[in-house]
């Protein structure tokens, strides 16, 4: 099980504050890019690839992690992104382009015919740039772009709210719900806030592709850095949002909506408010809510909302390598 740092209190009394990380061992990487990750799925730890960068005096400049499947080195690999891992947030554009060029002779060394990175959204770290510009100058070009979706927790998010937003979090605020973080041993909690969500995605014609047995293994082997908070209409669970820390500082909204109810309004906003005040609490500085795209195609009506409830857009791609 990887351990968090050191605020909520998860399994084994582990506790997550603005210094959690998904794998203490090598902080700098993002959860989608640890072992434990990809180990969750068949086969995925056994054809992990890691490449690490070193300046010339020892110091470790980053990771580029990946899975190779059917010839390809996939970074981000059975995941919204992965991307390569810096430890330093201010790293220079020459060590930068050296971590590329070491990670594309190694997946030429072992044989692979194509290189995909689901790149990191743009407000992870200030040498993003530097990354996007280093894989375009190795040759990477953009396979898709999506509409990503971000509130920054440094700033206040109620006043910068729109009028709309401000009046249906009003409306919400009259029905007299309640919230909660659910513990990580409450297995009916999370059954039927999971079911909330599956029904959620299956009325809005989306796919569930997380599977409750799935977000379980995730909850008990990252906890307490994945966690569920639910929104109630007496004992009924109207709404949840399931939520990852994914690196340091870093959360990540997995799912989130509301279902099976016959409430006047949308619970939503509540939502909203409870996922930004529990990642703030837990030393988060920005929630990313995913993007509002399907394969390009925006998803016009979520955008408005993201919009409305204080994010901020940007976008993610993935680039490709034929080698």
């Amino acid at each position: 099980m990887m351990r968090a740092d050191t605020a909520a209190t998860g399994t084994g009394g582990l506790r997550l504050g603005a210094g959690s990380v998904p794998d203490r061992s090598a902080s700098h990487l993002a959860l989608w890019n640890t072992t434990a990750f990809v180990d969750l799925r068949p086969g995925g730890a056994e054809r992990r690839v890691a490449v690490d960068h070193r300046t010339d005096d020892g110091r470790l400049v980053g990771t580029w992690a990946g899975v190779i499947e059917g010839g390809v080195w996939v970074s981000g690999w059975s995941a919204p992104f992965g991307g390569i891992d810096l430890c330093r947030d201010h790293e220079t554009v020459g060590e930068v382009m050296a971590l590329v060029d070491r990670g594309v002779d190694v997946a030429r060394r072992f044989g692979c015919h194509r290189i995909e990175v689901r790149r990191k959204p743009p407000h992870w770290s200030s040498s993003e740039p530097y990354v996007e510009f280093a894989l375009h100058q190795a040759g990477f070009y953009a396979v898709e772009s999506d509409l990503n979706f971000v509130i920054d927790l440094e700033r206040d998010w109620e006043p910068a709210l729109r009028k709309q937003a401000r009046r249906a979090l009003a409306a919400a605020e009259a029905l007299g719900l309640t919230v909660e973080r659910l513990s990580a041993d409450d297995e009916n909690g999370w059954a039927e806030a999971y079911a909330v969500l599956r029904r959620n995605r299956v009325d809005k014609g989306r796919p569930m592709r997380l599977s409750l047995d799935y977000v379980r293994s995730m909850r008990d082997r990252f906890s307490p850095l994945v966690r569920m908070l639910v929104v109630r209409e007496g004992d009924r669970v109207v709404a949840a949002s399931l939520v990852y820390r994914v690196g340091r500082g870093r959360d990540v909204v997995q799912y989130w909506g509301d279902a099976c109810h016959d409430l006047p309004v949308t619970p939503m906003p509540i939502v909203v408010r409870a996922s930004v005040a529990d990642a703030r609490a837990s030393g988060a500085t920005t929630l990313d809510i995913g993007i509002s795209t399907d394969h390009g195609s925006p998803n016009l009506g979520l955008i408005q909302f993201k919009r409305a409830m204080g994010c901020r857009t940007e976008v993610r791609t993935v680039v490709a390598l034929d080698l």
